[in-house]
């Protein structure tokens, strides 16, 4: 099983040594991007990659990192409508 992290492609044994060099925090901010991402991908009909690239591009991914404070006392989708509710703002 291969997984896209960042840019490359990581084996799942990489991914897996990667995640445990995180914080328990850092892990669950990084779930709740995933989440986010695929959701978001489910949602406008486009290539996971293509999402990522696209919430690089504007931020996304630092701001639901830098919110997830508040993010994770909400439903998971809220993560997905909050990604959605930034990219309406910048592209306004």
């Amino acid at each position: 099983m291969c997984v896209y992290v960042f840019t490359e492609l990581w084996t799942f044994s990489d991914f897996c040594f990667i995640i445990y060099l995180m914080t328990e925090t850092e892990r669950d901010q990084n779930l709740m991007l995933v989440y986010a991402v695929e959701g978001y991908s489910r949602r406008h009909n486009l290539p996971e990659k293509d999402v990522m690239s696209l919430f690089r591009k504007h931020g996304i991914n630092d701001l639901i990192r830098k919110n997830y404070n508040t993010l994770h006392t909400q439903e998971l989708d809220e993560s997905i409508s909050f990604a959605e509710d930034v990219l309406s703002w910048k592209q306004d």
